[in-house]
């Protein structure tokens, strides 16, 4: 590099000093980028520094607001690891901020008075709209294309829209919540489960963390979990249905059926329950359509309607089964193992 220098300030170069000045351009600058590089990933590396009022609405996030979200969430389920999350919440992006705010708004709803309520949602709100700002800016720069092979931009664009539906909930809106459970829908409805959820991913296809997305040999490696995510937005999408009278836009028979998906692991209801639901949804839509069309026809309305009361009927039957089972094994006595 030193050689180029000098090169470069001595005016006139000679043939011989051109020639070594590009012999040695692509070593000097394969070196340059790799220590460029590697600054890049020891800086990336440390952990982002919190304000102190950062870091406390963040922990009262996952101490408080996810148990409120997620009340039949269990650390021993297959769900059970949230390491992505942390990492969304730490990195400073979309979802960073829309925790922020759901949190500060929960915690100002439950400790702050009346009086300080105005104030302190104040900063909730702030926070709301640069959630909204990042998603709307990350939505004009980034093609439809790119935002569907890219899972780790993919997953903080669902988990942010849908943190943000949660905060309009707890607010009180009415339909605020609506255009983000739209975003979510619609690229969740361009993929299938075998290219999101885990049991369809081969070992090969870990994707890099947010913070080192642009770097990739850091060596640090996660895969955002999609099963959670999914479970999350089909739920929204098909209870939905009561408040907006339309079908759900999420697939949900394809998620729900075909694939080890489990809702009662997130959201403590089966999935039989949740595409019985759905289903009375497109029949309500149906009846709807039908009369509009005037070929109303009672006798296909009442078959499709009992197919839903017998699958549901059936449920509950092998609930009760399975209830009794565990009934009849904590009734009996434990065997003595110490050999008397």
């Amino acid at each position: 590099m030193l050689q180029t220098m000098a090169v470069l300030a001595s005016g006139v170069p000679t043939t011989q000093s051109v020639f070594t000045w590009a012999s040695n351009v692509p070593k000097a600058w394969s070196k340059m980028k790799q220590v460029h590089k590697l600054a890049y990933v020891q800086s990336i590396r440390l952990p982002r520094v919190l304000r102190p009022e950062l870091a406390s609405l963040i922990m009262y996030y996952l101490d408080h607001v996810f148990c409120w979200q997620f009340p039949y969430f269990s650390p021993r389920s297959r769900l059970g690891n949230r390491g992505w999350l942390l990492l969304f919440l730490n990195n400073g992006g979309s979802l960073s901020h829309a925790a922020l705010a759901l949190s500060a708004l929960h915690r100002n709803a439950l400790q702050v008075s009346r009086r300080q309520g105005y104030l302190h949602n104040q900063e909730a709100f702030e926070y709301y709209s640069r959630a909204l700002r990042e998603l709307c800016e990350f939505s004009r720069r980034t093609e439809t294309e790119t935002l569907l092979s890219d899972k780790p931009k993919l997953a903080e664009f669902v988990a942010a829209s849908m943190t943000l539906i949660s905060f309009q909930v707890f607010n009180g809106a009415e339909y605020g919540w609506l255009p983000h459970l739209d975003a979510v829908t619609t690229v969740l409805s361009m993929h299938s489960p075998e290219a999101l959820l885990r049991n369809s991913l081969s070992l090969n296809t870990t994707v890099t963390s947010p913070a080192n997305r642009n770097c990739e040999n850091s060596g640090e490696k996660f895969q955002p979990d999609f099963d959670f995510l999914v479970a999350q937005a089909i739920w929204f999408d098909i209870l939905a249905c009561v408040s907006t009278g339309r079908v759900p836009r999420i697939p949900y028979q394809q998620w729900l059926e075909g694939s080890d998906l489990d809702m009662a692991d997130l959201m403590g209801c089966y999935n039989w329950v949740m595409i019985a639901i759905g289903d009375l949804a497109h029949l309500q839509a149906r009846k709807k359509d039908m009369k509009e069309q005037g070929t109303l026809s009672v006798p296909e309305l009442v078959m499709k309607s009992r197919n839903i009361e017998t699958r549901l009927q059936n449920g509950i039957v092998e609930l009760e089964l399975a209830d009794k089972v565990i009934t009849i094994k904590n009734r009996e006595p434990h065997r003595d193992t110490n050999g008397y």
